[in-house]
């Protein structure tokens, strides 16, 4: 939940996520489907708080969310409800950032959720008062670091890591942006590389990548404490812009 890149490519668009986490919280289960056909949605299960991180509907909307808005903000307990809980809430809907718009939020912790679909990309924030809804470029590349743990200095050096591998990787794979997620940084300060590791037991304990294509939609979770993969898909992803994925 904590670094997002979205990468769009000639056949599709690619969705990164790292979560940085305590190794003391009980681990994520593994991506499953949950809900009716029809309106089903696939994630990995945060069993303390009942929500996720990342989820991707059968439609092929996408969801990611990163703890944070804008800056790194004091934690008051108790909130009202897990952030983990935002993204199936919204997903449900047919239009995610219209939902988004209209979900109750008072007493929620900020974040920040990066919301795809339908060839548009959205940044949905909150910052304990007031919404903000931005569209971006869908066409563009773009890289998210959660303000919860990384402060703009690291954030920018975060950014001229993921351009530079970018200039190296015109037409990129979803192994590749795997391997961004997983190298990226390395031999710089642990505490901000792209898989981190701080003496405070929080490090990258999962990668995410979500590749949308015009006839499928498929999402590959490693989970870096267990050393596992899960890999599931769907094929009813309705038409996107058109990375090698």
């Amino acid at each position: 939940m904590c670094t997002v890149t979205f990468v769009p490519g000639d056949n599709g668009v690619l969705l990164g996520s790292s979560r940085d986490e305590n190794t003391g919280r009980t681990p994520a289960l593994s991506p499953q489907w949950y809900g009716a056909p029809g309106k089903r949605l696939l994630y990995p299960r945060d069993p303390k708080g009942g929500g996720t991180w990342i989820a991707m509907g059968e439609n092929g909307h996408t969801g990611i969310l990163l703890n944070g808005a804008f800056i790194k903000h004091e934690y008051r307990p108790p909130y009202s409800r897990s952030r983990g809980t935002i993204l199936p809430a919204i997903l449900l809907h047919d239009d995610p950032v219209m939902a988004f718009r209209n979900l109750p939020l008072a007493g929620v912790e900020p974040f920040t959720i990066v919301l795809y679909g339908n060839n548009t990309l959205f940044e949905c924030r909150w910052d304990e008062k007031v919404r903000h809804i931005r569209e971006l470029d869908a066409a563009t590349a773009h890289i998210w670091s959660s303000a919860t743990l990384y402060d703009e200095t690291m954030a920018s050096e975060r950014r001229s890591w993921f351009n530079a591998w970018l200039a190296q990787h015109p037409a990129t794979s979803a192994d590749a942006l795997r391997q961004f997620h997983l190298t990226g940084g390395m031999g710089a300060d642990a505490a901000y590389a792209i898989r981190m590791e701080r003496e405070t037991s929080m490090r990258t304990v999962s990668i995410t990548i979500v590749a949308i294509t015009s006839a499928s939609a498929s999402m590959r979770y490693t989970d870096l404490l267990n050393e596992s993969q899960t890999e599931l898909s769907c094929f009813h992803a309705p038409a996107t812009a058109s990375a090698d994925v």
